[in-house]
């Protein structure tokens, strides 16, 4: 049969099929390129002396199958591969007027010493920590670490504020194991039990605090007590994303001793927790009863037996809100906490809110800092930051990395 004029009409179509062929053998050819299916780590499974102050007074959907990809022969040339990554759309931009960032603002930390039956000056029942963490998240804020906080990478959502949580003297309340069905789990009347149950309620709330141990308190507060779960019990505050601080090896008040005896009792600490857990880094320090040794400079380093340490930061007792990272006169060699007291909480949660004091509120992006631009003499300049074109005449935002 003849197609077209002077028969020649068979020619596109030969062309054309040819055309379908190469494509079909191309596309045959092409190599898998998914991403392997994602890794998921299984959690490890893994309380000290008080201070003589406190005593005397997913399911992972089955990838669907895919037929084998046929090999190339020796003498075929694989064709050009289009990028699969399909470009996806820039997040939306904060909407400043709704978050009001405020990235120079106040954080607080929170320092709470016994978790108990009852409140005290020194402790804080059970039933009202959950009170508090239920309060803290009402308001806004969740938890970041002490770590991130130093590191200036505080991340969490827009409009949200950071609070920081720390716990001093390694007491039972704080962290006690029970036998459930054959394993060991938090105690639900401990801080650890109940943070554990709060996050699984509002997983954004974050489980992030600060535990400051004391080694060889007097049983039962030497690191949490139960000494055969020491170490079970560090394993699982580091796999929970919680940090181990240090609160010298047994509460001594360091204005009252020999420079040789502040460098034992923070580097005894140090060599303590190393040995029950190996290359962990332990750069957090919380003054006992906030008293500074007479020479400053051993609470931030020193040597004990050859035993080094050198703290990222220091920790006071009580006084206030701390600054923001990214304000001027911050300091995390001297950090200030707010008592986890009733009196303590209500002041300054609400003065946070209102006056003089101004709480951090994210734009939450943690490679930015966002302000509202009354507040530009505040900022701490440091080298590498960029200033960046506003979408809001009335904040200023800088990115830092």
């Amino acid at each position: 049969m003849v197609y077209g004029a002077g028969g020649a009409g068979w020619r596109p179509r030969l062309v054309a099929l040819a055309v379908i062929l190469a494509v079909l053998t191309g596309c045959a050819g092409k190599p898998d390129r998914r991403p392997a299916a994602p890794f998921v780590p299984t959690a490890t499974a893994a309380h000290r002396a008080i201070v003589r102050m406190v005593t005397s007074t997913t399911v992972i959907p089955t990838p669907t199958a895919v037929p084998a990809t046929p090999t190339l022969a020796p003498t075929e040339t694989p064709p050009a591969l289009a990028p699969l990554v399909t470009p996806t759309a820039p997040p939306p931009a904060i909407d400043l007027a709704r978050a009001h960032p405020n990235e120079l603002g106040e954080i607080p930390i929170l320092e709470y010493h016994l978790i108990a039956d009852q409140d005290g000056r020194w402790s804080r029942s059970w039933q009202h920590f959950q009170d508090d963490l239920d309060r803290l998240y009402r308001l806004g804020y969740r938890t970041v670490s002490l770590q991130d906080v130093i590191d200036d990478r505080i991340d969490v959502p827009a409009g949200t504020s950071p609070v920081v949580l720390t716990f001093d003297d390694s007491s039972p309340g704080q962290f006690t194991f029970v036998e459930q069905d054959g394993k060991l789990v938090p105690d639900p009347h401990c801080a650890v039990g109940i943070l554990d149950a709060f996050v699984r309620e509002h997983p954004d709330f974050g489980e992030h605090a600060t535990f400051f141990v004391l080694p060889a308190a007097e049983p039962p507060h030497n690191l949490f007590g139960q000494n055969q779960y020491q170490k079970a019990k560090l394993d699982y505050l580091i796999a929970h994303g919680m940090d181990i601080g240090n609160h010298t090896y047994w509460h001594q008040n360091l204005a009252t001793v020999s420079d040789a005896e502040v460098e034992r009792q923070i580097g005894q600490a140090v060599q303590v927790i190393g040995t029950l857990e190996p290359g962990y880094e332990v750069d957090l320090f919380a003054l006992p009863e906030g008293a500074w040794p007479r020479h400053k400079e051993l609470a931030y380093q020193g040597n004990w037996n050859g035993i080094r340490y050198n703290n990222r930061a220091v920790l006071l007792v009580g006084a206030s809100p701390a600054s923001s990272p990214d304000r001027i006169g911050f300091d995390p060699l001297a950090l200030p906490r707010i008592q986890a007291i009733p009196r303590q909480l209500d002041l300054w949660l609400g003065a946070l809110d209102h006056g003089v004091h101004q709480r951090y509120v994210s734009d939450g992006d943690p490679n930015r800092v966002t302000f509202p631009i009354g507040l530009a003499d505040r900022l701490k300049a440091r080298p590498g930051e960029e200033k960046l074109r506003s979408p809001d005449p009335n904040y200023e935002v800088y990115r830092l990395r």
